[in-house]
């Protein structure tokens, strides 16, 4: 097919929409794809596709097919939630859903939350596997979590999440709403309650929606999905469509790294130490530094630092260090304009056999495998 016009329907501009886009315009840019697209937006979650003359459509985030018939053209639907039969459409790919709750428990842990909760769904689906994973993971690492049914009518929402509030004794608990709007309606009933976030309670969306997370104050944190991998993913699809190449199933892609906002910012139990390590130690990820440096800065011995890091987030200095270098090159992995060199030099690890190494041990793939993974198709 010569030059084909591709539509990208999404819903609004969104951040979650826009980082899709960025996606796909930069896998064109990267592969010289002669394609041209247009993007329309309607409110509706099944408006008609028949707005553009395209050859092929690229749905959005919570954009689904008309209900009418079936599509007649190629669709890819690149969101975080898997299609139903009758939609007729190929996914870009997969969410690993209960890696969502798996680093959600991480991040609440490293934070210093010494008791957890968690919303579970009631139906069974994308948001109930996240919660379970989390809970899951929490339970492994012996510590209490506390489970709140959410039901699928708003009343009963409401009411759950109410009763959540009330429950919570005068100890710090991190809790996990597997989607930032559970979040943002959490965050609101808890100011309402008197509860102050993140020091009485931490709280951790999933899917860095910018109008849920940003709206008010304190800024929600996030689970980040990988929007650009799945926009990148799509052009993946549609060159196997358009080639009539043999579809292969979608590729399981996973979230990388928490966008830490004012809501999670509790750090280490109140041990300002702690904050203040945590706080330079992000000032500084992008350059090459020893502990003997942080130390100083802190007018603390290294010793000191080590015992109190270890007690309020469970993890080294050192170790603390090396997660949020890989988390920060997870997601530069993910724009395909920049070098793996560049990725190495921006996240500050000292050479590329130390950067492959750091990834290998907390992804278990090196830099260009995961891109691979990553940037599927």
């Amino acid at each position: 097919m010569t030059d084909p016009i591709i539509g990208i329907r999404v819903r609004a501009w969104d951040s979650q929409s826009i980082r899709v886009l960025a996606g796909f315009r930069q896998t064109l840019a990267a592969r010289r794809l002669p394609w041209r697209w247009q993007v329309s937006t309607k409110r509706k979650k099944r408006a008609s596709l028949s707005d553009i003359p395209a050859q092929a459509w690229v749905l959005g985030p919570g954009v689904r097919p008309p209900h009418d018939r079936r599509p007649a053209l190629p669709i890819v639907l690149a969101d975080e939630f898997a299609a139903l039969d009758e939609d007729g459409c190929h996914m870009a790919a997969t969410l690993d859903q209960g890696a969502v709750g798996l680093i959600a428990a991480a991040h609440l842990r490293e934070c210093g939350y010494p008791s957890f909760a968690v919303i579970m769904p009631d139906q069974h689906g994308a948001l109930r596997e996240r919660s379970q994973a989390f809970a899951a993971a929490i339970a492994g690492a012996g510590m209490p979590c506390r489970s709140a049914g959410f039901p699928a009518d708003p009343a009963g929402q409401a009411v759950s999440l109410r009763r959540l509030v009330a429950s919570l004794d005068q100890q710090p608990f991190g809790i996990f709403c597997p989607d930032d709007h559970i979040a943002a309606q959490l965050r609101d009933l808890c100011r309402a309650a008197g509860r102050q976030l993140p020091d009485s309670c931490g709280i951790l969306g999933s899917g860095d929606l910018s109008s849920a997370c940003l709206a008010t104050t304190p800024e929600l944190s996030s689970v980040s999905i990988p929007w650009l991998a799945l926009g990148s993913a799509a052009v993946g699809q549609l060159q196997r469509l358009f080639e009539d190449r043999d579809q292969r199933g979608p590729s399981l892609i996973r979230p990388y790294t928490v966008e830490a906002r004012a809501s999670t910012r509790f750090s280490g139990h109140g041990d300002v130490l702690v904050r203040r390590a945590c706080a330079w130690m992000r000032k500084n990820l992008h350059r090459p530094w020893s502990m003997a440096e942080l130390a100083q800065h802190l007018e603390v011995s290294e010793a000191t630092l080590n015992r109190r890091m270890r007690i309020a987030t469970g993890s080294s200095p050192h170790a603390w260090r090396n997660r949020r270098r890989t988390e920060e090159a997870q997601r530069l992995l993910a724009d395909p304009l920049l070098s793996i060199a560049q990725v190495q030099r921006r996240c500050g690890f000292g050479s590329l056999r130390h950067f492959h190494r750091q990834l290998q041990l907390h992804c278990g793939m090196g830099p260009a495998a995961y891109r691979r993974h990553l940037l599927p198709g």
